[in-house]
Order: structure tokens, then sequence, then C-alpha cells
């Protein structure tokens, strides 16, 4: 197999973020312009996707390109039968939910950041009055 273009992996796959992310549209677009690529190859699930139901979505528009979303890491998802798909939903409900706790995490941490700023301030007010 020949890798004829790269894309970083860096850009945020938050769920309800995806429908709207320049990597994956300039990836269709390019595969749309390149009738000769065949496969998209991603490592891991969770490096495509943190979204199942927009995992599978952009799973169809690729494959709409005669192109098929192929995992590296992970070689059991890349067939079309009924288990593959099954684990390719469990690879995405996982990363969809460690996506959603580790929000909870930086919101509930960035909350307690804030409560002990304020308490640490309070705390350095009543010193100076001391």
């Amino acid at each position: 197999m020949q890798i004829v273009r790269k894309w970083s992996g860096d850009v945020s796959t938050r769920r309800g973020k995806n429908l709207k992310r320049p990597d994956l549209k300039e990836m269709l677009s390019f595969c749309a312009k390149n009738k000769h690529v065949k496969y998209l190859l991603i490592d891991e699930p969770d490096r495509f996707m943190r979204s199942m139901d927009e995992a599978f979505y952009y799973e169809v528009e690729f494959s709409k390109h005669n192109v098929k979303v192929w995992y590296a890491s992970d070689p059991e998802l890349n067939s079309d039968n009924h288990m593959a798909r099954f684990m390719r939903f469990l690879k995405y409900f996982t990363a969809e939910g460690s996506n959603e706790e580790r929000i909870k995490k930086a919101v509930s941490g960035g909350m307690k950041s804030i409560q002990e700023g304020v308490t640490c301030h309070a705390l350095r007010r009543a010193i100076k009055r001391v």
C-alpha cells in the first residue's frame, strides 16, 4: 500500500463538533478527487473519532467514495461482518465515554481550582490583617 497523503490527528474529536472538522472535510474532498484512494488508514478508533454517531456517519461518507476506514492497530475491526461492526461500536462507545469523563474532570477540576484559589486568596487577606 502506498500512503499518498497524511493528516495530523491533533484536531478535537469531541461529540457534536466533528461534522464541521476541517481535516475530515479535507480528507473527504481528497478522496472524492482521487479515485485511486481505497483506504483511510487510522491508527486507532479513538484517534479518528470520540463520538459513536459521527464515527459511523463518517464511515458511510468515506464509503460513498469507495474508501474504507481502516484501523492499523485494531485489524479485527476492519471486516464488515457483524462482529467487527459491533467491536467498532464498542471502541467508539469507549472513546466517547472517555471523552465525557475527561470533560467532567476538567470542569470539576477547574471549579475546584477556582474554589481553592478563592480560599487561598481569602486566607492571604486574613494573614495580612493579622
